[in-house]
């Protein structure tokens, strides 16, 4: 019965990490994935303003 028991609790205790570190696991990767888009984004934009100003400098 008391095994049982101790069992049990290290089967909820063992399903609460998986749980936890699933979720972490997520978010996670959801904030490594927003800050990767605004990374791309910023440099997309740097590449941009840089082709602007090339142009700018052969119509002169």
């Amino acid at each position: 019965m008391n095994g049982k028991k101790l069992s049990d609790k290290i089967i909820v205790a063992w399903l609460a990490v998986l749980t936890i570190g699933l979720l972490s696991l997520i978010g996670w990767a959801v904030a490594l994935q927003s800050s990767y888009h605004s990374a791309v984004d910023s440099l997309g934009k740097q590449v941009f303003d840089l082709q602007v100003q090339l142009n700018q400098k052969t119509q002169r």
